[in-house]
Parts: C-alpha cells; sequence; structure tokens
C-alpha cells in the first residue's frame, strides 16, 4: 500500500470536501476537521503539508451547550478569522446548531422564536471577518442523536425551522455570502429526504455524511483477511450501503441543480465496526462522487 495512504488511513479522522460542480472534471473544495483552530492553530496547515495539497477549507463544529456558543462564540470565530485571513482563498464551514440540547425545539425554531438569534449570528461572523462561510445548519439531522432531528414527524418543522434561519441571517447580512449546506446523513430514506428538504432557494450545498463503517454482517474485516478476503468484504459493504447512498444524493441533487458535497468522510477501524485500510472506499467514493482525490 501507498505510504501516503497508509498515513491518510491511520490518522484522518474527517475530512470535508464540497464539490464545485457535478462533472468529474471540477476542482473540488477540500477541506479537513482537526479540532478547532484555537487550541491547535497550525492543525489545519500541518495537514496541507502532509498531504501534499493546500487546503482551503477549515471546518468547525459549534457547541451545543448554549444560545451564547450559537449566536456569538468568539473564541471560536476569532481564531477561524486569523487562518481565514491568513490566505488568499480560504474559506470557513462551519456546523451551526439549531438550538442548544434541551433548549428548543423545530416548532419553536420553524414559528420563527430564534430569528433574532441567528440574526447576531450573522452579525457575528461578518464582524469576525467570516463573510463567504459555508454554514453547516442543524447537521445530520436526520440521526436521532442530534437535538434537532427530523424524524418522529418533525420533517416539515425541520424543513420550515430551517428556512427561517437562512432568512434570518440573509435578511440580518445581505452582502455577507453565506452559503447552506443542507446536509442529513448518508442512510436517510428517499421519502425523509423529500420531506425535509426546505427547498431550492434556501439550500446551496446537498450534502451527505459518510464514513466506512459496515452493518450487513461484512464488518469488522478479522484479523488475517487480508487480499482478496479484505476486497469482497469491503465490496459487499459497498454495494449494499455507499453505492446506493451516492446515487440517491446525486440523482437529488441534480435534480434540484445544487452542488453535492461530503461534509464528512472517513474511514474506519475495526473498533468501530470499520472496514480498516479500505482502499476500495476511498477510491469508490472519491470517483463516484464526481470528486477528484486530492492525495
Amino acid at each position: 500500500m501507498h505510504s501516503r495512504l497508509q498515513r491518510l488511513f491511520s490518522s484522518l479522522a474527517v475530512v470535508s470536501t464540497l464539490c464545485a460542480g457535478m462533472t468529474a472534471s471540477a476542482d473540488p473544495l477540500t477541506g479537513v476537521y482537526r479540532g478547532e483552530v484555537y487550541s491547535q492553530p497550525n492543525a489545519v496547515n500541518a495537514y496541507s503539508t502532509w498531504l501534499g495539497f493546500d487546503v482551503k477549507m477549515g471546518q468547525g463544529h459549534q457547541a451545543k451547550d448554549s444560545w451564547g456558543n450559537i449566536e456569538n462564540p468568539g473564541w471560536q470565530l476569532g481564531a477561524w478569522r486569523t487562518w481565514v485571513k491568513a490566505k488568499p482563498g480560504r474559506r470557513f464551514n462551519y456546523s451551526v446548531a439549531m438550538f442548544p440540547s434541551g433548549q428548543g425545539t423545530l416548532a419553536s425554531c420553524a414559528a420563527g422564536a430564534y430569528d433574532q438569534r441567528f440574526k447576531n449570528l450573522a452579525s457575528n461572523l461578518v464582524a469576525y471577518e467570516l463573510q463567504g462561510t459555508i454554514i453547516r445548519l442543524g447537521w445530520e439531522f436526520s440521526g436521532s442523536w442530534m437535538p434537532w432531528y427530523s424524524g418522529n414527524g418533525q420533517q416539515a418543522n425541520f424543513a420550515a425551522c430551517f428556512r427561517r434561519i437562512v432568512t434570518a441571517m440573509r435578511t440580518q447580512q445581505p452582502d455577507a455570502g453565506f452559503e447552506f449546506d443542507w446536509n442529513p446523513n448518508y442512510d436517510i430514506s428517499a421519502a425523509d429526504l423529500s420531506a425535509t428538504y426546505p427547498g431550492d432557494a434556501y439550500v446551496d450545498y446537498v450534502g451527505l455524511d459518510m464514513y466506512d463503517q459496515g452493518w450487513n454482517g461484512a464488518y469488522p474485516v478479522p484479523a488475517g483477511c487480508t487480499g482478496s478476503c479484505a476486497l469482497t468484504r469491503w465490496q459487499s459493504v459497498w454495494n449494499a450501503q455507499f453505492g446506493p447512498a451516492l446515487t440517491k444524493f446525486k440523482t437529488f441533487a441534480q435534480s434540484h441543480d445544487k452542488r453535492l458535497s461530503v461534509p464528512e468522510w472517513g474511514v474506519n477501524d475495526a473498533a468501530t465496526n470499520g472496514g480498516g485500510d479500505d482502499t476500495y472506499y476511498v477510491q469508490l467514493s472519491t470517483t463516484k462522487a464526481t470528486v477528484s482525490p486530492a492525495w
């Protein structure tokens, strides 16, 4: 195995790749999550050096513990401003909470109860010179572990909440150039995909999170299962899970004339029900998503 791929598998937790278009020749906007830069200011730069490719996008995540950390997390935004402004062409990809855990509901959000909160966030992003940020709003909303989970009959409220927040931020800072990524997990049903979609006017990217974890009995790959033995298991999981998911999301994005994103992507080891050093997953996911691999 190529030494760079070995290191990628052993050290990479998450990579975020956003396609600039829907063709294989499009130049992707590639980024990485390596923690928040306030505590690790050179982590993204070090990753670029290791990769041999200038990563233009850094990903940050909001805390879900308080409104203060949603509206104005200056401790976080100031550090990201420093990184973004240090080099032309850099962008911030920001996972933004819809409300703090245990302190809100999708129905209240849909009714406009939190509009001012997100107007404040928009103004604070601009104050920290983070115009052009990609807002990954209510990320992984199809997962029951999220406060803004869209299941249990909340699909319409989720879509309406998404619209309210986008409208509030754009109204408050109409020239900020914020873009919005609508991002469920890869295994969302086709029915929920449509039911939770807020509408073309509110979405810039259609995203899916995808990690190489398998649930059809092929993973984890047993010790000693290498070569064709491992490949058979990798192919089985791909054909059962990820191939159909990518087709579903690509078709959906194209039908709405939206760019496809993969905000979270990675391989997993046996301890997390993953395929290990799954070169098949890396190759297929980077080509079938029409993203050219950067390494």
